[in-house]
């Protein structure tokens, strides 16, 4: 799925000055709220695997949000025109 990341988005004040990036956590949760609603995942968070932050997103593009699901598990990877930025795991357990 395309992603548009705005020079104006809120998660990005204060987070740096000078140098404006979306938080890690914001990408996580994006990624599992993405993934819930794409996928009938385990409601319990269990934890992250394998995750990777390697380049910055820039900021009024767009780039690309892959999620795949594997059992209980979710992978997730953005990147900007082929380059990862970000991918990891997120673990789910059954309640």
């Amino acid at each position: 799925m395309q992603l548009r990341i705005p020079r104006e988005l809120a998660f990005l004040a204060g987070h740096f000055p000078g140098l404006p990036i979306v938080p890690g956590v914001v990408l996580l949760k994006w990624a599992i709220d993405f993934g819930r609603k794409e996928f009938s995942l385990p409601g319990v968070f269990k934890r992250l695997a394998g995750v990777k932050f390697m380049r910055i997103m820039p900021l009024d593009t767009d780039v690309t949000l892959t999620l795949r699901r594997a059992g209980e598990e979710l992978s997730f990877e953005y990147d900007d025109a082929g380059l990862s930025c970000v991918q990891g795991r997120v673990l789910f357990a059954s309640a």
